[in-house]
């Protein structure tokens, strides 16, 4: 799964770095899931001011998807963003990655904005939002 981060990612081992300061400096949360020892799922929120969160990354390894990895990772960052009161939340998706905008549109995320991407210059993202009334839209599971 971190191969992946690097095609995802330019720079992107250095970038997971960053991230990790920021969770273990408190400025993110951060969840893994492992299998025998193994990554096979990460998801980083990080607060931007007041009661807003950016959802900086979900990932799970391919050979685990669809088996349930991906929406325990977004089951718990919906419930911290709920448990903090955040008002709105949003994630950016590269516009061809239809199956993560689905997946994250069944949490209750909507597409707000389509911007250049940051990492590509030939590529564009979807930039999806959520709200708290968002938990009644989604097919998610909240525990």
């Amino acid at each position: 799964m971190l191969r992946g981060i690097e095609s995802r990612y330019p720079g992107g081992l250095r970038w997971l770095d960053i991230r990790y300061d920021d969770i273990l400096f408190r400025r993110a949360f951060g969840l893994g899931i492992f299998a025998d020892g193994v990554l096979v799922g990460l998801a980083i929120s990080s607060p931007k001011g007041v009661r807003k969160a950016k959802l900086s990354t979900i990932m799970v390894a391919a050979d685990w998807r669809g088996r349930g990895v991906g929406q325990a990772l977004l089951n718990r960052i919906l419930r911290v963003w709920d448990c903090k009161s955040v008002e709105e939340g949003w994630v950016t998706v590269d516009a061809a990655d239809e199956t993560t905008a689905r997946f994250l549109a069944a949490g209750g995320f909507e597409l707000a904005a389509c911007i250049g991407q940051r990492y590509r210059e030939d590529a564009k993202e979807n930039v999806l939002i959520w709200t708290p009334d968002a938990l009644q839209k989604s097919t998610l599971v909240i525990h």
